[in-house]
């Protein structure tokens, strides 16, 4: 029904930049003891490491923070490094937000407010959706609530005019044909 977007991966970033700071302490605790032993300072704990180790941990440390800091190259045409072009990332539903057991329950509610008789009036930026059955109203009340959980971009406003129930489905470019999609796809699983 709706399009996943991608999740982006930040303990890369994360772990990358522990290890930089890791490997910089490392280098200071080296160098340090090498300075204060020099001068006699530390008597026994001078030698903790040779000029060596301590210039191969300051250039690790100076890698693993150029690494962890470098800006991500993005594919031509794309948005944010996800493969995702900025429209898909605009209007890109996240069903990551439920469960396995309440992804199906939404869905199954969806099928059953739209498997009732309504009328869909199509707006400039979204749709008007006029139901006659009143009782409807809680679990429209519901679907909304776990639609704004999973798509945020989508603006919805639930109305009662006499005996019929008003849902205004509004949002961005590209989000009313990715409505259209998620709404002909709860068709076809009713009939």
């Amino acid at each position: 029904m709706l399009k996943q977007s991608p999740h982006p991966v930040f303990w890369k970033t994360r772990l990358k930049t522990l290890l930089a700071v890791g490997l910089g302490l490392c280098f200071f605790t080296c160098l340090g003891g090498l300075l204060l032993g020099s001068v006699g300072l530390l008597g026994a704990f001078g030698g903790l490491c040779s000029p060596w180790e301590g210039a191969l941990l300051l250039a690790l440390a100076l890698g693993a923070g150029w690494v962890a800091r470098r800006p991500r190259k993005t594919p031509p045409g794309t948005k944010g490094g996800c493969g995702c072009t900025a429209s898909e990332t605009a209007v890109a539903c996240n069903l990551g937000v439920f469960s396995e057991q309440e992804r199906r329950a939404h869905q199954d509610l969806g099928r059953r407010i739209f498997g009732v008789s309504y009328q869909l009036d199509e707006q400039p930026d979204g749709f008007d959706i006029y139901f006659k059955e009143r009782s409807l109203l809680p679990k429209l009340e519901l679907w909304t609530e776990q639609e704004r959980r999973c798509c945020p971009f989508y603006r919805f406003n639930l109305a009662e005019e006499g005996d019929t129930i008003l849902l205004s489905i509004r949002g961005p470019q590209g989000s009313k044909e990715l409505f259209r999609e998620g709404l002909q796809t709860l068709k076809n699983e009713i009939r």
